[in-house]
């Protein structure tokens, strides 16, 4: 898999991110934190700021929908917040958003202030507390972490991001935001769906940034 993802052809590279969307759910365990970690060093920057908005479209809804099975309102997602404020399209998230989402059972937008960090914070110490009975949800945080550091150096432009990754930069983070948007709003992956359907799901219009 690492070497068809370092491919330079996006057919390639949407095909393996197909067979990963499809498959992930059969790891558990260190077989899945091995995966998953290989895949973010590797190949973050590559998919995540590719040149082609299809890649970039299959990477993240990979990142939102398959790599973390908790819901990312309990997990320490903390970028969240701060990508939708900055870069969404809507203008009430970025007036209204600071730390992220908390998606209501009717599936309604609901904008949380400064205390969920202390309610993310919460989970960590729940996951301590449950070692060894939910050992899939303690990797949940530790993953969110990693997420959140490689999108935190796509926030602050960090200069190890490559150099021919970097004027995608911007318009990934949008994408992002527009997905973590929708994903907030109550827009599920179905278990039945593979990713060429939801990606195709996501885009509504000639307008979206998906498309751009």
């Amino acid at each position: 898999i690492s070497k068809m993802l370092s491919s330079e052809l996006f057919q390639v590279l949407l095909k393996v991110m197909s067979l990963l969307y499809n498959t992930l759910d059969m790891f558990r365990g260190q077989n899945r934190i091995n995966l998953i970690t290989s895949l973010m060093t590797t190949s973050f920057f590559t998919l995540f700021c590719h040149w082609c908005p299809e890649v970039r479209t299959y990477f993240q809804l990979l990142v939102v929908y398959k790599l973390l099975r908790t819901e990312r309102e309990n997990l320490p997602c903390f970028t969240d917040g701060p990508v939708i404020a900055k870069y969404a399209t809507n203008s009430e998230t970025k007036q209204r958003g600071s730390f992220g989402f908390q998606r209501k059972s009717s599936g309604s937008k609901v904008y949380v202030d400064e205390d969920s960090v202390e309610r993310r914070m919460a989970v960590i110490d729940t996951c301590s507390s449950i070692r060894g009975q939910d050992d899939e949800k303690l990797i949940d945080v530790m993953l969110c972490s990693k997420i959140d550091s490689y999108v935190r150096m796509c926030l602050e432009n960090d200069p190890s991001i490559p150099e021919h990754n970097r004027p995608y930069v911007t318009r990934s983070l949008s994408q992002y935001a527009n997905l973590l948007e929708k994903y907030y709003s109550g827009i599920n992956s179905k278990s039945s769906e593979n990713l060429v359907t939801l990606a195709h799901r996501m885009i509504e219009s000639s307008t979206n940034p998906y498309l751009n």
